[in-house]
């Protein structure tokens, strides 16, 4: 299968089809592919009816489970070579898709370090009842205790974005953060700085996933202040446009703490992701 890097004209392709065929997971999601192409190897297959991309950091036939056509995904699959191949970001659907049409030539595994974590946007809004209780906490001790601003993001200030996100690297141009500020406006991307006593602070940005889910790809800040982080995902929500009422904050990928503090968010929802081994080597 020859595939090729994702490209700028590719998105109205690819998000055309996970429209089309309703995968609405940040893993496919165009800008996600476009981003992290260079720090996990991604490449671009495309036919018609279907996309799928092949991930050289997890092997040399690994590949994000096809979106496209049933027929179109039975086809690629059965045209792919077999040794050692590995399908990776499946969902529950994906799962019974490959078992109805392949009976047992897979083995699956639930792989929880690439589930997506789903919030709810009236939740976040609102912060009633127990359940956001230290959520409430945790914004009211920070809104006491300095002085802040919210920013939208526009070319004009995307200076400070950088600023924010070098202070976690020096060296962010070739990767994800970096990537991501630099084609800002190609990439269609939204999002927020917040200001900490007129100091660039904070970041929250992301892009439209569906009509109703948002995803949210970016969320970095300078130096530790208790609260700011949660403060900073709250403001990013406020400012979304009103239908969206999901936002995707993406899997944890195993991180102990990433885990922690998305779990600490309050998940209504986690899209389930899962791989699948071919159980025999051609």
């Amino acid at each position: 299968m020859d595939t090729r890097a994702v490209r700028r004209g590719d998105k109205e392709v690819i998000e055309g089809l996970r429209r089309q065929f309703n995968h609405y997971t940040s893993s496919h999601a165009f800008v996600s592919l476009y981003i992290w192409q260079q720090e996990y190897g991604l490449s671009l297959y495309l036919a018609e009816e279907l996309f799928a991309i092949k991930c050289s950091a997890k092997g040399d036939n690994t590949w994000f489970f096809p979106c496209g056509s049933d027929s179109a995904k039975i086809k690629f699959i059965n045209e792919l070579d077999k040794k050692n191949l590995f399908f990776c970001y499946m969902r529950e659907e994906d799962v019974d898709f490959l078992n109805k049409n392949f009976g047992n030539a897979y083995v699956i595994t639930e792989s929880r370090d690439d589930s997506e974590y789903i919030y709810d946007r009236n939740g976040w809004e609102n912060l009633k009842g127990s359940t956001y209780a230290k959520i409430r906490n945790h914004i009211s001790r920070v809104e006491r205790d300095n002085e802040l601003y919210v920013e939208l993001i526009t070319k004009n200030n995307l200076h400070n974005v950088k600023k924010i996100i070098d202070d976690w690297d020096k060296d962010t141009d070739n990767y994800a953060d970096g990537i991501l500020v630099k084609n800002w406006e190609s990439l269609g991307t939204t999002g927020i700085v917040v200001y900490v006593n007129e100091v660039p602070y904070a970041v929250v940005a992301g892009f439209p996933l569906s009509e109703k889910s948002f995803d949210m790809c970016l969320a970095k800040q300078t130096g530790k202040l208790s609260g700011l982080s949660i403060y900073a995902k709250q403001q990013f929500i406020k400012n979304l446009p009103m239908q969206y009422q999901y936002i995707n904050a993406e899997e944890d990928l195993g991180i102990e703490g990433l885990r922690i503090m998305k779990e600490q968010m309050k998940p209504v929802d986690m899209i389930k992701m899962y791989n699948g081994r071919i159980t025999v080597n051609e």
